[in-house]
Order: C-alpha cells, then sequence, then structure tokens
C-alpha cells in the first residue's frame, strides 16, 4: 500500500472527472462502473458527516463493495453485486477515476448501493456486512511512522443507476456527443486519530541563545485493536451516520513507543513551525484513538521532548521534558483521549528564563570580647 494519509481541511471541494470522449449511440450502451473518491476533513471539535474534503490520493487503492437491489435499497434485502469480499479499485489516468481490477458494467434494471473501505490492503481481519458495515479485527498500528496510514471507511452511496452518469453534450461537430465521466462519488471517512507537532519559542532569544529540538518520541501509545463500523441499517431516507468505535485496545503488551523526531531543529521564532522532517521521512502520524490515562496499565501516553540550549557561544545543554498529554487543553476543554476522525496539533512552546543577580551583603556577626585590663607585663 502506499503509505500515505489526506488531512487537508477543505471546506468544500467538487471532484469532478476528465472528460472521456466516446460516441453514445443510445441509453442501453453498456457503461463500466467506476468510482470518484474524496476524503473527510479531519477536526479536533466536531462531527463532519456530510461535510467534504480533501482529494483521495490517486496512487492509492481501495476495496469496494455493492448490493443490487430492484428498487429502493431496503434494510436486509438485496443481492451482491460485487462478490462479498469486495473488488479492489485503483485509478485509471485514461477516464480520471477509480475502476475496479476487473471490469463490471451498470446492470440495465435494479438499482446499486456501494460502500468502500481504504487502503484495500489493509491489515487485520476484515469482515463487512450490510446490516454492521465494517469491522477489522486486530488492526495494528504499524511501529514506524513512515509505514502508518490513514484507514478510511465510506459513507453509503445508495440507489445509483447508470444513468446517473451520463451528461450529454455537444462534440467537435454536430453529429457526435461526448459522455462526461465523473464516476461513483464516494466520501472516506478516518477510523483513526492524527497527530501534529509544532514548535515555537515564547519569545526572542536568538540574540543570546540558540534552542535546538532534537526529539520527540509519544511513549505507552495502544496500538491494537478492533474496529467497528457500527451501521444501523436503513433505506437512505432513514439512513444515519454510523457511531464508529475502538474496542480492545488497553493492552500492556500492546503500547507502543513512537519515535517522531530525531535530529536537530533549531527553533528560533514565536510563530509556530512544523517539526520536520519526521523520522524515515513520514509527513504525518496517524494512531489508534484512545484514552490518554491509561488506568489498566498506569501508563499515561507521554510525550517526551529532548533539546539543547547554547548560550552567547557556549556549550550547548542537553534538556528533557515529559509531558503528560491528558493534562493538556484545547480551548481550555480538557483532552483526555484521542476519537476518531480528529487530528490534534500539539504545540511545543521553549520559553528561557533570564538569570539575574539581587546581591546582598550579610550582616557581620558581632563577637563582643570581655574586658581586658592591660598588665604590666604587657608595656614594652
Amino acid at each position: 500500500m502506499k503509505k500515505t494519509i489526506f488531512l487537508a481541511a477543505i471546506a468544500c471541494v467538487a471532484l469532478a472527472g476528465c472528460t472521456k470522449n466516446e460516441k453514445i449511440a443510445d441509453n442501453d450502451r453498456d457503461v463500466a462502473i467506476g468510482f470518484s473518491p474524496l476524503t473527510s476533513a479531519q477536526t479536533k471539535a466536531v462531527s463532519v458527516f456530510g461535510e467534504m474534503g480533501a482529494a483521495y490520493d490517486s496512487q492509492e487503492s481501495f476495496k469496494a463493495y455493492s448490493i443490487w437491489s430492484a428498487a429502493d435499497y431496503a434494510a436486509g434485502a438485496g443481492t451482491e453485486f460485487f462478490p462479498a469480499a469486495g473488488v479492489d479499485c485503483s485509478y485509471d489516468g485514461s477516464i480520471a477515476a477509480w475502476k475496479p481490477a476487473q471490469t463490471y458494467y451498470w446492470p440495465k434494471n435494479g438499482k446499486l448501493t456501494f460502500e468502500a473501505l481504504s487502503p484495500a490492503d489493509a491489515t487485520g481481519t476484515i469482515s463487512h456486512s450490510w446490516a454492521t458495515g465494517f469491522t477489522i479485527t486486530d488492526f495494528t498500528v504499524a511501529d514506524a511512522i513512515k509505514d502508518q496510514y490513514d484507514l478510511l471507511y465510506s459513507d453509503r452511496v445508495f440507489n445509483k443507476v447508470r444513468s446517473d452518469f451520463d451528461n450529454n453534450t455537444p462534440y467537435d461537430d454536430e453529429d457526435d456527443a461526448t459522455y462526461i465521466y465523473n464516476g461513483v462519488n464516494l466520501l472516506f471517512r478516518h477510523a483513526l486519530s492524527s497527530i501534529v507537532f509544532k514548535v515555537k519559542t515564547k519569545a526572542d532569544y536568538s540574540a543570546n541563545a540558540t534552542i535546538t529540538l532534537t526529539g520527540i518520541t509519544i511513549n505507552n501509545a495502544d496500538s491494537k485493536g478492533t474496529f467497528s463500523e457500527n451501521v444501523t441499517d436503513a433505506a437512505a431516507a432513514s439512513y444515519v451516520a454510523p457511531t464508529p468505535s475502538w474496542d480492545n485496545v488497553y493492552a500492556t503488551a500492546d503500547e507502543k513507543d513512537y519515535s517522531i523526531f530525531s535530529g536537530s531543529q533549531v527553533v528560533n521564532s514565536g510563530t509556530a513551525q512544523a517539526v520536520s522532517p519526521l523520522v524515515g521521512s513520514a509527513t504525518n502520524i496517524i494512531l489508534l484513538p484512545q484514552a490518554l490515562e491509561h488506568t489498566s496499565t498506569s501508563k499515561d501516553v507521554t510525550v517526551t521532548v529532548t533539546y539543547t540550549v547554547a548560550q552567547n557561544g557556549g556549550d550547548a545543554i542537553p534538556q528533557t521534558a515529559v509531558i503528560k498529554l491528558k493534562d493538556l487543553t484545547a480551548s481550555s476543554t480538557a483532552i483526555t483521549a484521542w476519537e476518531i476522525n480528529k487530528r490534534y496539533t500539539y504545540t511545543i512552546v521553549f520559553g528561557l528564563e533570564e538569570i539575574y543577580f539581587d546581591p546582598a551583603v550579610d550582616v557581620w556577626s558581632d563577637v563582643t570580647m570581655d574586658e581586658y585590663e592591660i598588665k604590666e607585663s604587657d608595656v614594652i
């Protein structure tokens, strides 16, 4: 799989395919099924069900599922159109859309309902049903962040027919027409959590000090669990957003330390800057949603930050800070867990306290000697 994620928060994107020039003889011609996916915008505050997001990466592939019904989809009714295990779909530049590895054509009658899981080769034991949606048992986040990927599941797309994807417009001459191919629109949701680190200084210390970030490690993060989409099966008119969840995530053996940054990044600005490059040239951190206080193991999720401070041409002094994430807030609200489909940006601020002196002179400690009378022997 291509280890990429899709995190850009874009208010609204209309993703249309390119033109595929073909003559259209009539509405009964065979047309292959293809897809035009998007990825939902991530948020750290609210649900984004129904919100359009970023473009799905053309180098990525997903597994699509489809069920056929004679009329509109009804819960518990229909015939599997794609194989029950799904079909792998990848990008085809000739139609600017994603298509199954084997070609499937729109049926002449009835309607198709779709959903999908990305990437196509996601790890864990994957099961799918139209009654409950996706379940992934023993999904494991990769130890190396360069190998982590964005696990995605799509909204259901109901009751599609071949004519939904017709758009007849004039071609080069008046006798021809063209078919605008834009595919079945899939909106993918993030099943995991995204973590971002930025760094800045509290003030401008550049005239006298150089602060250099040398490492960031997330400690004691759970890495394995079972994902359940938790669909409540229903027809399109009464369908509501699933309530996805992660279970079985708090096993001591599955707690991992993730090395995020190891290098040398000078921090000399009061403006937050991204931590880069991440270990292994990774671009993003994708981890399991979880509580940040692990009461079952007494190992809270923490971040270890290492850095150096060199002042006025002197030696760099190593420093280490350990931060308990459960103690941090967003908009003054405690964030005690990473949640599904949310991206958390942590800004680490390096502050220096200037050295001052406040001199004082200690008072004399008085010692009063006994009176002494000069003796004749004392006289020279």
